[in-house]
């Protein structure tokens, strides 16, 4: 595998990673903000 593949996978999986972070953030927030009602 050529080193420029590597790198554009990793950024991938960094991107999805923080996608996941932030809907699962987005999700926490929903939750204590339905909680708080």
């Amino acid at each position: 595998m050529k080193q420029a593949e590597i790198v554009s996978r990793h950024q991938q999986d960094e991107r999805e990673k923080e996608d996941k972070n932030r809907r699962d953030a987005d999700q926490k927030r929903r939750v204590a903000e339905a909680a708080l009602e």
